[in-house]
């Protein structure tokens, strides 16, 4: 691996140590607003906590400008959820609040980077199945922040339902209007289709009655002796 190569992924580990402290941080600062000043913060976390595997410079640019911010980052997040904000779970605010920050500023960061990240982050913090919740919402929020790069990847528009994002149960049950079809089989030797077993109610009425008749019939040869000619063996 070349230096650059090196380089860049140590870039990318302290921009992802970056962004989980901006969340825990910007976590902190939302439990108690008016005891955790933004300047108060970013000192406990700089002078306190391990910050060698973080990019301090990103990391204080996202937390100070989701807190300098937080009226509009909330604006741009609410109309994609299917609840009001303040009932998220306190994590999944904060990632959400991160990852807006980060499509809002740093537009050099592709949105792509942006939103697979806050799935990252979630699934290291958050629930066990939280992380789908906020790819939906993300997703949702690189398209309206980043329109002209999203429509780059989505020309014919946002795949995903205009809808807010619901969260969805982990065990989903197939609907029961859902038809399940069952594939022929097919034939090892020549790969066609093998016929199908007839199973119509007709037919097997008919085969049946058939049966029924048959078995009423006498036979013309029960009761006779056999032939004197039949018993002779052979020569």
């Amino acid at each position: 691996m070349s230096a650059d190569a090196r380089k860049r992924g140590s870039n990318a580990k302290r921009r992802r140590g970056a962004r989980q402290k901006a969340m825990q941080a910007l976590y902190q600062w939302d439990f108690d607003r008016a005891a955790n000043q933004t300047e108060q913060v970013i000192s406990q976390f700089t002078e306190l906590q391990n910050m060698e595997k973080v990019d301090v410079d990103y990391f204080e640019a996202l937390f100070s400008y989701a807190v300098e911010n937080i009226a509009d980052i909330d604006a741009a997040i609410s109309p994609h959820l299917d609840r009001e904000l303040d009932r998220l779970d306190p994590i999944e605010r904060s990632v959400l609040r991160i990852c807006c920050a980060e499509l809002k500023t740093e537009l050099a960061t592709p949105y792509k980077v942006v939103v697979n990240e806050a799935v990252e982050i979630s699934k290291d913090f958050g629930a066990d199945t939280g992380y789908r919740y906020i790819n939906g919402i993300a997703d949702k929020l690189a398209g309206a922040l980043r329109s002209v790069e999203y429509r780059h990847d989505h020309p014919s528009g946002n795949a995903r339902s205009t809808a807010p994002v619901e969260r969805q149960s982990a065990h989903k049950m197939p609907s029961e209007n859902v038809k399940i079809s069952v594939k022929e089989k097919t034939s090892p030797e020549s790969g066609k289709p093998a016929a199908r077993r007839k199973d119509s109610s007709r037919e097997g009425k008919a085969a049946a009655e058939s049966k029924s008749t048959a078995a009423e019939k006498p036979d013309p040869a029960a009761g006779k002796k056999p032939d004197a000619g039949q018993l002779k063996k052979s020569s």
